[in-house]
């Protein structure tokens, strides 16, 4: 859930401006505190031996064409290729990877590999929610397992613009290591926000099975390996420019894919045939909040006093980011540990973005009830000025005081909702500054 909250990158005297563009990368895994879950679907894979996956459930996705990775597979609808297998266990589908040098698919491309590509795509999809799967994964150089998810609006919008949340990717040459990522337009392919997580040296995910999941909430996405987080991405870690597009339903792939510019060729080394196992795939749903990470940089201690050096000149711009040193408690009180943005004095315990809208500097974000900071200002004549507050918010808004040497200056000033973090609007205020140096808060 979002702390409703403005976000601010400068303050003037006229001008007094507040200002800035609220994006905030975390990638702080959240605490996990106990969420309840609904299944609203599954597939246990309990049909007859030898049977191919139900088509009620899954479309068997075919074609050689590389599928944009410059992969050496082609996929088939064949049960050689995906069937049940009852002599693994009961309820176990295997998706195999087999080499055939010549296999001429039914596109008419020939290749020297065959597997297989399954999706819910008009059968199943949520938005939002738990979805896991039980597997185990093959081994070798070349091979791709793959358990992931992608925006049912594919046909409109296309891709990234659809999104695509990648629960479990593990390449042969790295076996040790799991790979979740989230893609959409501004952060796409090879530049991807994604996460991680590994194995012991000398151990590898093929070696036993486990879940690979993902629970998602509309801002924010963790990624668990067996019931555990391991990985967290939220709308603040979007870049500049991109979207969060993670609020619509989405629909289910598995796939073991042969070759590709990640996982790079078979060589030698890689045995066929090879497969992923795949015990159950389920969804969730739940009404509990699914939180947004709590990031865990600690500040580090600075000595006292203005931000420069000296106070800044009213009249005049103070920029927001710019409050004194100090750390918390002197110089600022933020409610939440690190700096959620880091993009610009990391080690301060203050939520700071990226760029302002009007002077490209950065901003101050989630400013929430009860926080406060300080700007050290030297008023060089007494008298009544205009105060300019530039702001952004994505909630309902919110309300903060300018004080000085903490007599309250300004009265409340009230910052309404203007319907996103990038949307910057003005508000102005009559103030009586007094002469000389002052501590000026923001509360």
């Amino acid at each position: 859930m979002r702390r409703v909250g403005i976000v601010s990158a400068v303050i003037a005297f006229m001008a007094l401006a507040v200002s800035g563009l609220a994006v905030f990368p975390s990638s702080s895994v959240s605490a996990q505190s106990e969420i309840h879950w609904t299944q609203t679907w599954s597939d246990e894979f309990s049909g007859p031996h030898g049977s191919s996956p139900d088509p009620a459930i899954w479309n068997m996705e075919t074609g050689g064409g590389g599928w944009g990775n410059a992969e050496l597979e082609s996929y088939t609808a064949r049960p050689e290729n995906a069937s049940i297998d009852s002599t693994i266990g009961d309820g176990v589908l295997a998706i195999r990877a087999l080499h055939e040098p010549g296999f001429v698919g039914t596109d008419g491309i020939t290749r020297d590999y065959t597997s297989a590509r399954m999706t819910t795509a008009g059968h199943f999809d949520q938005a939002y929610g738990k979805f896991e799967a039980r597997l185990k994964v093959p081994r070798g150089n070349g091979l791709w397992p793959a358990f992931w998810l992608l925006g049912a609006n594919i046909g409109s919008v296309g891709w990234p613009g659809c999104g695509e949340i990648d629960i479990m990717e593990i390449v042969g040459k790295q076996p040790s290591n799991l790979f979740g990522t989230i893609h959409g337009p501004g952060y796409s392919g090879a530049n991807g926000l994604g996460v991680s997580t590994s194995l012991p040296a000398g151990t590898a995910y093929a070696d036993d099975w486990h879940v690979y999941g993902v629970e998602w909430a509309p801002d924010v996405i963790h990624w668990t390996l067996d019931g555990e987080r391991y990985g967290t991405k939220s709308y603040r870690d979007v870049p500049s420019g991109g979207s969060w597009v993670f609020d619509h339903p989405f629909f289910v792939i598995m796939n073991v894919a042969v070759g590709g510019y990640w996982p790079g060729d078979p060589d030698s080394t890689t045995v066929f045939p090879q497969q992923m196992l795949v015990d159950y795939v389920r969804a969730y749903t739940t009404n509990d909040v699914i939180p947004l990470p709590t990031p865990t940089t600690a500040p580090s201690p600075t000595p006292a006093g203005p931000f420069f050096g000296a106070p800044v000149p009213l009249p005049g711009t103070v920029q927001a980011e710019n409050f004194d040193f100090g750390g918390e408690g002197v110089a600022y009180h933020d409610s939440d540990p690190g700096n959620n943005g880091g993009a610009y004095r990391p080690t301060e315990n203050v939520d700071i973005g990226g760029n302002g809208d009007l002077d490209n500097t950065p901003s101050l974000g989630w400013v929430g009830a009860g926080e406060w900071l300080h700007y050290a200002v030297d008023v060089t004549t007494g008298g009544d000025y205009t105060l300019e507050a530039r702001f952004a918010s994505d909630g309902v808004g919110g309300v903060f005081h300018i004080e000085m040497d903490g007599i309250d200056v300004s009265g409340p000033i009230h910052a309404p909702s203007t319907g996103g973090w990038g949307n910057w609007q003005s508000i102005f205020q009559a103030v009586s500054l007094p002469p000389g140096r002052h501590t000026m808060r923001r509360s």
